[in-house]
C-alpha cells in the first residue's frame, strides 16, 4: 500500500510538472525535449512558443470566407449555358452579362458585368450564312476555330483563328461559314460610354503582333489587339495574354471601378485563382476578377510544354491606365527623347487586315 501510494504521488507529480509553464528563457528546442509530438500538438499553449518567427511583416489576403465572395458566381463557362439564336443561323452561349460585380450585393451567377453587356461565345455551324444586317452595338470578337469570311455588302475579310474584328455600331455585316466545321468566336457586346466609334470594320490578325509586354505579374506576355484610336476608351485594354510552361502568374487584386475579364481561348491544364479557392480553367470559361481590392485572382499553366493565352479585356479606371503598346520604351534620365518601339508600331500596322473587293470572288461564292 505505502509503495502503490508513493508511485500515485511520484504520477501526480510529474503531471503537474508536465503542465506547468515552461521556464523564463526556455527555447522551442527545450519544450521539445522528451515530449512525444501528439502530446505536444495538444497544448495550444505552447504552440506561439514553438513557432519561428516570420522573417516578413507580410500577410496572406483575407479568404473568400472573410470578404463573403462567392467565387462561383464571378465564373462563367460556355458548356454550362443554353444557347440561343443569333443572326438568325448563328447559336451563342454566354459566359458573363451586365449586372454588380459587388460581392456584398447577391446577384445571380455570372451577372457581374459593370461596363460591357454581355461576353459570349458565337457559334456559326458549317455551310451557313448569316444574314447581312447591322445592329446598334459596338462588338469586339476573336476567332477560336473554324475558317470563314466577313463582308459588308462590299468588301470581305477571310476568317480563321486568331482574327479579331472591331465591329463598330450600325455597321453592316455577314459571315459566312466556308469550312467543314463550326466557326467559333468569342464576342464581347460593348457599352459606347464617352466612345466616339469608328465608321468602318476593323480586322487584325494576331499571329503577326508582336508582344506589347514583357513579364507582367510575374508570367503574363501580351499582345495589344485594339487601342483607344481604333475606337475604344483610352483606359480599356484588350489583349491576348500568354503564359508559358508550368508557369504561374502574380495573384493581385483590382479596385471597384475597374473591370478585368480573362477568358481562356487555348486547350490545355491550367487553374484559375479566385482569392482563397481555385478552379480548373477549361476552353471557354471566363472569370471576372472582384473588384473589391481584397480579392486576388491569377492564372496557372500546368502544362509541361505547351504554351497557353487568354482572351483579356479590361477596363483600368485610374490615373496612368493608358495602354503602354506603342509608348517610347524606358530610357535614361537626362537622355535623348526616344520614339515608339518600332517592332511593335511595325507589327500592329501587319497585322491590320485591309478587306478585299467583294465583286472579286466567284459568282458562285455563296452556294455550296
Amino acid at each position: 500500500m505505502k509503495i502503490t501510494l508513493a508511485v500515485a504521488l511520484l504520477f501526480v507529480g510529474t503531471s503537474l510538472l508536465a503542465q506547468a509553464p515552461p521556464p523564463t528563457g526556455a527555447t522551442p528546442q527545450d519544450l521539445l525535449q522528451g515530449e512525444p509530438e501528439t502530446q505536444l500538438q495538444d497544448r495550444t499553449l505552447r504552440r506561439p512558443a514553438l513557432e519561428v518567427p516570420s522573417m516578413t511583416n507580410e500577410r496572406e489576403p483575407p479568404s473568400n470566407m472573410q470578404t463573403g465572395v462567392s467565387a462561383d458566381r464571378y465564373i462563367g463557362d460556355a458548356t454550362k449555358s443554353p444557347s440561343r439564336q443569333w443572326h438568325n443561323v448563328m447559336f451563342t452561349q454566354n459566359l458573363l452579362r451586365k449586372g454588380n460585380p459587388d460581392a456584398t450585393t447577391p446577384g445571380d451567377p455570372g451577372a457581374v458585368l459593370r461596363y460591357n453587356k454581355s461576353l459570349d461565345l458565337a457559334t456559326l455551324p458549317a455551310r451557313n450564312i448569316t444574314p447581312l444586317t447591322q445592329l446598334p452595338d459596338q462588338f469586339v470578337m476573336y476567332v477560336e476555330s473554324g475558317q470563314g469570311r466577313l463582308d459588308d455588302g462590299k468588301q470581305y475579310w477571310d476568317l480563321h483563328e486568331g482574327i479579331a474584328i472591331l465591329m463598330p455600331p450600325d455597321a453592316m455585316h455577314r459571315f459566312t461559314n466556308t469550312g467543314a466545321e463550326p466557326l467559333k468566336m468569342l464576342v464581347l457586346t460593348c457599352t459606347m460610354d464617352n466612345v466616339t466609334p469608328r465608321k468602318d470594320i476593323l480586322v487584325r490578325d494576331t499571329n503577326l503582333m508582336a508582344m506589347s509586354e514583357q513579364n507582367v505579374h510575374w508570367s503574363n506576355m501580351s499582345k495589344y489587339i485594339f487601342l483607344g484610336p481604333d475606337g475604344i476608351s483610352e483606359q480599356d485594354h484588350v489583349l491576348l495574354v500568354y503564359m508559358g510552361p508550368m508557369t504561374i502568374a502574380g495573384p493581385h487584386a483590382h479596385t471597384p471601378p475597374q473591370e478585368e475579364i480573362w477568358t481562356k481561348v487555348s486547350d490545355g491544364p491550367a487553374l484559375m485563382q479566385v482569392g482563397s479557392e481555385i478552379r480548373n480553367w477549361t476552353m471557354n470559361m471566363a472569370v471576372l476578377a472582384p473588384p473589391n481590392g481584397r480579392t486576388v485572382h491569377a492564372a496557372s499553366n500546368l502544362s509541361p510544354d505547351k504554351i497557353q493565352y487568354w482572351f483579356y479585356f479590361g477596363r483600368l479606371n485610374f490615373p496612368n491606365a493608358s495602354q503602354p503598346a506603342l509608348a517610347p520604351p524606358a530610357q535614361a534620365a537626362g537622355a535623348a527623347p526616344r520614339g515608339p518601339n518600332p517592332f511593335i508600331a511595325q507589327a500592329l500596322a501587319r497585322s491590320t487586315v485591309a478587306g478585299k473587293a467583294l465583286a472579286s470572288l466567284p459568282a458562285d461564292a455563296y452556294h455550296w
